[in-house]
């Protein structure tokens, strides 16, 4: 009676669920070739440093200045008084993804590997993205190797530009939210989506602005395109994510205006001649715009061997 009550209790697995467990173990084992095929690139590309003693050595962000900076942590979130420089100056350090992963990680380890882990992080984002527009695995990788593994004007590691990296994270996480808000039409989708797209301020306010340039336009199209101009959803998914994200992306929008402001009015000459010349001494060549589009098409840093 036990038994044949026990086998009552036992509840039926419809069919469509067992036919579909193949497939998600087809989908789980691609995914998983995803990551470990992106691991082992960033293993090849930065295997210089996985020997003993290797320390990577970029420019800007250095292992000497990762050190300054993580030992006014975590005070320095608050205000920071950075006495390197001569009698020293007040600096904003963000409460952001790559600081807080300075204050977790050693400082010879997170120098090293901060550009592979945001590289990694941000190529699984941009792959979720591309799965949400029904894109196929292949595709996926090939975006990633695009978008982060070819060493771009944004991808330079020599330079040592982190906050570049965190930038490329959070706008692949940004577009990965912001289509799951646009097929679902969620409110709390949307709010997550602007929170990735301003946290990318917090990394650098100046890139980040040029990335929004493009991923905002792309995002009200993309809205457009599967819903018209339908205003009651437009608002719904728009609002939010506009409002998270000004919210998070005014602080360094506007510190990074005051300094630009107060320094153009400090350099800028007043004779009309000295005037246009300062305005077009920074005007782009045009045999460096051949150098923008396609990176390293004339060489890396002419004459410098230990350049990229």
């Amino acid at each position: 009676m036990k038994g044949k009550k026990k086998r009552k209790e036992e509840k039926s697995v419809p069919a469509e669920e067992i036919e579909s467990r193949p497939e998600i173990r087809t989908r789980a084992r691609d995914a998983g070739l995803f990551l470990a095929a992106v691991v082992l690139v960033a293993l090849v590309v930065f295997h210089k440093i996985l020997g003993p003693g290797s320390i990577l050595f970029t420019t800007d962000d250095n292992i000497g200045i990762m050190a300054l900076r993580k030992a006014a942590m975590p005070s320095s979130f608050f205000g920071w008084w950075n006495d390197a420089v001569l009698a020293g100056m007040p600096e904003p350090l963000s409460l952001n993804w790559t600081n807080l992963l300075l204050l977790l990680l050693p400082v010879r380890w997170f120098t090293n590997w901060i550009h592979a882990i945001d590289l990694v992080v941000a190529s699984v984002l941009l792959a979720l993205f591309l799965r949400e527009r029904g894109r196929s695995w292949i595709a996926c990788g090939l975006a990633a190797l695009t978008a982060c593994w070819v060493g771009t004007n944004f991808t330079l590691t020599y330079a040592g530009h982190i906050g570049k990296f965190g930038i490329l994270v959070f706008v692949s996480m940004g577009l990965w939210l912001a289509e799951k808000a646009i097929t679902r039409r969620s409110i709390r989708w949307a709010a997550l989506a602007g929170g990735a797209f301003g946290a990318m301020f917090l990394e650098q306010a100046d890139v980040a602005l040029f990335f929004s340039m493009a991923v905002g336009p792309y995002v009200l199209y993309r809205l457009i395109s599967e819903y018209g101009l339908k205003v009651k959803t437009l608002v719904r998914v728009l609002m939010p994510m506009a409002v998270l994200g000004a919210l998070i992306a005014f602080r360094p929008l506007l510190g990074g205006y005051s300094i630009g402001a107060q320094s153009g009015a400090t350099d800028e000459p007043e004779d009309p001649k000295a005037k246009w010349e300062f305005a077009t001494q920074w005007s782009w060549p045009p045999e460096e715009s051949v150098d923008f589009i396609a990176p390293g098409y004339t060489g890396w840093r002419s004459g410098e061997v230990s350049g990229p």
